[in-house]
């Protein structure tokens, strides 16, 4: 065998031996990215049910808030009920009327929260979508009426607008729409 074989057989074993190490590495990096991959969707799973527990979680404060107000006088979301409850909306003396603007404060606080996309709009449509809905068409008048009073066009504005986005979300999923009771 001459040197010049020699030397072309080491090189091409030395090639072989590279080309192995390559392929082992290539073979590593592929599992790490496997790896990777699928602790990034562990991850994004975690991030949405921490994000659909937040969300629970709000709606329960936001439900206790309510439910100290009914405490205190708030009377539930039927037509009847807050009828004589709403009928003079500018008279800052009553309180009827405090309880009522603390009441669409704490909704229009929530509201905002839901429309900037903080919380999960499926599980407050769930939890709490038709009560908002409820609230934006019982509450208009008084709405309306304290806008005007104010001089604040924008006065509980993320509350219509929620309303408006849930009953978009019920119809576009076949549910029944939010009635108002009597």
């Amino acid at each position: 065998m001459s040197t010049f074989e020699r030397w072309t057989l080491l090189i091409s074993a030395v090639a072989v031996l590279m080309n192995v190490a390559l392929f082992v590495g290539f073979g590593l990096q592929l599992r790490l990215l496997r790896d990777q991959r699928d602790h990034s969707a562990t991850t994004m799973l975690d991030h949405k049910l921490r994000h659909l527990q937040s969300t629970v979680d709000f709606v329960t404060k936001f439900l206790d808030a309510r439910d100290e107000l009914r405490s205190v006088g708030l009377p539930p979301l039927r037509r009847s009920a807050l009828s004589p409850f709403l009928a003079n909306p500018l008279n800052t003396e009553d309180s009827s009327t405090g309880l009522a603007v603390a009441y669409l404060n704490d909704c229009e606080l929530f509201a905002t929260a839901v429309n900037l996309g903080l919380h999960d709009l499926g599980v407050v449509n769930t939890l709490v979508g038709p009560d908002i809905v409820r609230t934006q068409q019982l509450y208009r008048p008084f709405i309306e009426a304290r806008r005007t009073e104010t001089q604040s066009p924008t006065l509980w504005e993320e509350v219509e607008a929620l309303a408006a986005t849930v009953v978009a979300y019920r119809a576009q999923r076949g549910l029944p729409e939010a009635d108002v009771p009597d």
